[in-house]
């Protein structure tokens, strides 16, 4: 691991932003890296060879903004987030992390953005994901999560796509209480999962002609009554 791509602002002295892409990096990710307190921006990306877990000295980077950590070989528990209070996008998609999504997201209450898509993630859906109010972009698709989708997803009134789909996710289909103040909301993906119920036609899902992925094989059904033609059966 070295630091072959570093770039400082002009006006501060301090390293701001950092980017190792797809430069072929193995072993793991040094703690040391939880000393540059001014850090904003950091991509680690595209280097399969790079495995490890993130270092817990990490979450002393309370100025992150933006962590980008795609494609490599990572695994582990994901405790860290929970000190990058002012994160805004997050993307930790194609690695191997293995452990449950911590309670302590819920301090991460300016993030837009959540890609940890592509893992093996388990354990179910965490309340405290519901207190992330400026969320945009929730993709948790492909892991093995189980459980309901929780009713304080009602509050993530800025969501636009809701991606959950290929997971184990069970119980029924929230009712249109937790869909009613997503008013943003464009796309939800379920399919792939082992939810049920029905999707009537006064839903806000079927009102606001929202695109719904869903499963209709028999046994994990879901029964869009929806008359706008915006459901889509995948399996």
């Amino acid at each position: 691991f070295s630091f072959n791509v570093v770039c400082c602002t002009v006006l501060s002295p301090f390293i701001v932003h950092l980017e190792f892409l797809d430069i072929g990096l193995t072993g793991n990710i040094p703690a040391s890296l939880g000393n540059l307190s001014k850090l904003e921006t950091m991509t680690i990306r595209l280097n399969r060879k790079l495995s490890g877990t993130i270092p817990i000295e990490l979450n002393q980077l309370e100025s992150m903004v933006n962590i980008d950590m795609r494609a490599n070989d990572l695994h582990g528990p994901l405790e860290v987030m929970g000190g990058w209070t002012n994160l805004k996008a997050l993307s930790l998609t194609q690695n191997w992390f293995n452990e449950t999504i911590p309670a302590n997201v819920g301090n991460m209450k300016s993030l837009v953005e959540i890609d940890i898509g592509s893992n093996v993630i388990g354990g179910t859906l965490p309340s405290e994901l519901g207190l992330l109010t400026n969320l945009e972009i929730l993709n948790l698709e492909r892991n093995d999560l189980h459980g309901p989708i929780p009713d304080t997803f009602k509050n993530l009134s800025k969501l636009i796509v809701l991606a959950l789909g290929t997971n184990q996710l069970d119980s029924s289909i929230p009712g249109p209480d937790v869909f009613e103040g997503m008013e943003r909301l464009e796309l939800l993906d379920v399919a792939q999962n082992r939810l049920t119920g029905t999707i009537s036609i006064d839903n806000p899902l079927c009102t606001r002609g929202v695109n719904l992925l869903l499963d209709c094989t028999l046994g994990r059904e879901i029964d869009c009554k929806c008359e706008n033609h915006n459901c889509v059966c995948l399996y």
